[in-house]
Parts: C-alpha cells; sequence; structure tokens
C-alpha cells in the first residue's frame, strides 16, 4: 500500500496542470505497451489501452493479472519498465504523481482520525481548511450528496463502517475535480445496491463534469449498465476488450465469463461422453472444433420445466439440489444427470415458484441456442454461480 503522503499526493492537483488541461474533448488518456509493476502486486506486460475523456474503462482481473499495477504506474507510482503514458497529447510518463490531473482512489480510505467528514472531503480542496469553511463548501456538498453521506457531514470516521468510509473517501476524490478518476478495487466495501446507487450517481456526474474513469477490480457484473468499454487481464497481458454487453453475451474465454457475470460452465468431454443427450448444434459444432472446451450459460438464459413434453430446444435433465433467494429474485441449482455437475438457473416467478421446487425434484433445462457459448477451458475456473450480478443491459 502507499503510505499516507503518496496516497494524499494524488488528491492535489498542480496549479501549471490545471491552466493547461481542461475537460474537454481532447482529454485523451492513451496508454502505449506499459509494462512494470507497482511494489507488492503482480506486474503488466505490454498494455495498450485508449480512453478517451468522458469516458469510463472497467478492467478486471484477479490478483495475479496486473491490473492494479496499471493503475498505478497510470498514477505515477511503481517502476515503468517500458512503454509510454501520454494525456491531452503530452507524455507524462516520467511526470511525478502530484503533477497530474489525475485522482487515484484505493481500496484503503486513508481518512483522518482528527477531522470529521466535511473537512476530510474538504482536505483535497485546500489543506488545513478551516472547519465552517470545510462544511459549507459546494463541492464538498455536492459531493455528499452524491454519496448518499450528507447526514453524517459533522461526523467523525470511526463512527462510520468499512463502507461508509470509503464513500466519504470516493467523495474526497471527486471534490477535487480530477480530469481522470482512478479506481483501484476502491468500492469493495459496498453491497451490490448501494454501490449500483452511487456508481449511477457517479455516472451522472461525470456527464455534467466530463472527466474519465479508468476502474480496475475483480469482477464487473455492477458495472455492466454503466462502463463504455470493459477489458480483462491475464497475468499482465490484455485478453479481451470491447463494450460491456459483447464480453457479457459473447465471451472468447471461460476466464472473461466467469468475470463479466454469473456463469455456469460445463466441461464439453462430459458432454461429448452422452450419446442421449440434446445440448443443441451449438455442443456438436465445437466437439468438432476443440480439444478442450466448456458450455458456457447464464443462469438467465435457462428455463425450468417440470416435463420434458413438447420441448423444441437444447435441453438437459437434472434433480433440484436447492434453492436460494437473493436480492434479485429466485435462483435454483440443479444437479445434472450423469454430469456430475452444478448448474444454476434464475427461476421464472411467473411460471414457477418455490413449492415447485422441492429438494429431488425432476427438472428439465432448456435454452435458446443464441444464447449459449463455446469457450475454451483447460480446468476449474471460479465462476460465480450466486446470480448475484446487476444486470447486463445498458
Amino acid at each position: 500500500m502507499f503510505p499516507p503522503a503518496a496516497s494524499m499526493a494524488c488528491l492535489h492537483r498542480a496549479q501549471e496542470m490545471r491552466t493547461i488541461l481542461r475537460v474537454n474533448d481532447i482529454n485523451t488518456l492513451q496508454i502505449n505497451d506499459v509494462a512494470g509493476a507497482d511494489s507488492g502486486v503482480a506486474p503488466v506486460d505490454g498494455v495498450s489501452l485508449r480512453l478517451s475523456a468522458g469516458q469510463t474503462l472497467v478492467l478486471l482481473g484477479d490478483s495475479r493479472s496486473g491490473k492494479e499495477s496499471l493503475v498505478r504506474l497510470v498514477a505515477g507510482f511503481g517502476d515503468l519498465v517500458s512503454g509510454t503514458i501520454a494525456f491531452n497529447g503530452h507524455d507524462i510518463t516520467r511526470m511525478p504523481p502530484h503533477k497530474r490531473p489525475f485522482t487515484l482512489l484505493t481500496a484503503r480510505d486513508a481518512l483522518f482520525p482528527h477531522l470529521d467528514i466535511a473537512n476530510n472531503v474538504a482536505y483535497g480542496i485546500k489543506p488545513r481548511i478551516a472547519k465552517k469553511e470545510g462544511g459549507s463548501d459546494p463541492r464538498v456538498l455536492r459531493t455528499l450528496e452524491m454519496v448518499e453521506l450528507t447526514a453524517a457531514r459533522d461526523a467523525f470516521p470511526e463512527a462510520l463502517s468499512p463502507a461508509e468510509r470509503q464513500q466519504v473517501a470516493l467523495a474526497r476524490a471527486l471534490a477535487v475535480e480530477p480530469l481522470v478518476l482512478l479506481l483501484d478495487n476502491a468500492l469493495n466495501e459496498l453491497d451490490p445496491l448501494t454501490e449500483g446507487r452511487v456508481m449511477t450517481r457517479l455516472r451522472d456526474l461525470q456527464r455534467q463534469a466530463g472527466f474519465s474513469i479508468l476502474d480496475v477490480r475483480r469482477k464487473g457484473s455492477g458495472m455492466m449498465a454503466l462502463a463504455d468499454h470493459m477489458g480483462v487481464l491475464a497475468e499482465g497481458q490484455l485478453l479481451e476488450l470491447d463494450r460491456p454487453q459483447v464480453l457479457y453475451s459473447t465471451p472468447r474465454s471461460a476466464l472473461t465469463a466467469s468475470l463479466t457475470g454469473p456463469i455456469n460452465l460445463i466441461p464439453g468431454d462430459r458432454l461429448a461422453d452422452r450419446p442421449e443427450s440434446d445440448e443443441g448444434s451449438i455442443t456438436r459444432k465445437a466437439a468438432m472444433g476443440r480439444a478442450s472446451w466448456a458450455l458456457a450459460l447464464r443462469p438467465d438464459a435457462i428455463e425450468l420445466h417440470l416435463t420434458d413434453a413438447n420441448l423444441q430446444t437444447p435441453s438437459l435433465r437434472g434433480k433440484i439440489d436447492g434453492v436460494a433467494y437473493s436480492a434479485f429474485g429466485l435462483t435454483a441449482h440443479i444437479r445434472l444427470s450423469g454430469l456430475e455437475t452444478l448448474l444454476t438457473a434464475r427461476v421464472d416467478h411467473k411460471r414457477l415458484d418455490v413449492d415447485d421446487l422441492p429438494p429431488g425434484r425432476r427438472v428439465w433445462c432448456t435454452w435458446d441456442d443464441s444464447a449459449a457459448n463455446v469457450v475454451p477451458w483447460n480446468g476449474p475456473t471460479e465462476p460465480d454461480r450466486t446470480g448475484h450480478d446487476q444486470g447486463a443491459s445498458r
């Protein structure tokens, strides 16, 4: 982690940069073949990206992907081995962090315990600001309202939950009006519903002010409706980059499928060994062209049936293993016959209820061929089977 002084350096604007760089259409961040690392995190190796003014780019990956190194190198920290970073047409590769018109926000909130919330937010605007001035600054009030903490303006950090402290840190980062907001796993303490509300308000503020957002995180289901582009990093390199809905609906890898939302990955070798199965034309095509593959199905693409009568689409048979409620509805877990695989499906409450799906009940799972994807797969990943995503449409 950064020392407090380094973390706070990202909050201060260099006066000369503020007079030259204004929020407009030409404030583009260009990352060219960047390789390097920051202390304690995995390196990045030859990544090139472009972030246009006013847009949001979300990068997904696990702890070995290099996503943390990339965002910190952009902020000016770490050891840049090769490549360049440019902003607004100017090479800023060697520019110190405090002179870059960016704000870096990490999972560590770094709030000052001796300052109330309003003055913590105001600190980046004017260090050592008087209490009465900090609490009345319109930028402070606006950002506290955005993160839903206006009522806590006079409280101190110790009175807040970890999630609320992260929201205060976000408000402080926005109060300095950065041209690019860099988020390094910054909101991981927020529950999905709160994060959804905060990020929606952040998107509204972004449209008004025109700043850009580079957000690196473990999974991206909560950002599907807010990101302009989304990428997946693996072992320091960019694996995929596209619009969020494209990565969600047609992932080209099992990793992308699992990071962009809840997914079922059914091993292809098990499907191919079942001559009596009816998994559809996509399975037959895959078996002909790939040595190691999996059938990728989203839980919301699967429809459950209590009988196999008149089924016209690909299907798999199984038994109910259990059902669970979440903030996003009812999901069923199905033990597929002969596959030793657990399938998760969203339950259409207009057709079925929890009483229709007791443990052991035989069901048939169907889907449209266009909703299934075949992805390369060499072994277990960690797909999200919870069904707790926030939607995949913009």
